[in-house]
């Protein structure tokens, strides 16, 4: 009983550590690209982050009102595994402008 138990759990971690790779269409565009291909698109990212399997760019795109506060704001994260975006979030209101600016569907 404790070998199945052990089995299950060493099943459990292996696959847990499988990540899925995307390929690039028309309909994910960025999945697949390298950091410079992404750079020389969009420039130098705001923030980069990197951990021992994956690393992380973020750029941030601000609107500001006339009265001279933000009143939009998005924050774009590209993560990298094995150096190719594998996938990409935002969060914030300007996001959908944004990320149809820079044709990221």
């Amino acid at each position: 009983m404790l070998k199945r138990i052990f089995l299950f759990l060493a099943i459990i971690m292996l696959a847990s550590c499988v990540k899925v790779h995307y390929k690039r269409t028309p309909y994910n565009s960025y999945i697949g690209m390298n950091e410079s291909e992404l750079v020389a698109r969009l420039g130098p990212p705001d923030n980069i982050y990197k951990n021992c399997k994956e690393k992380f760019l973020t750029y941030y795109k601000t609107s500001y009102a006339r009265q001279g506060y933000m009143n939009g704001f998005c924050k774009l994260t590209f993560i990298f595994y094995k150096d190719q975006i594998d996938t990409w979030k935002y969060d914030g209101n300007l996001c959908n402008d944004f990320a149809d600016t820079i044709g990221l569907q």
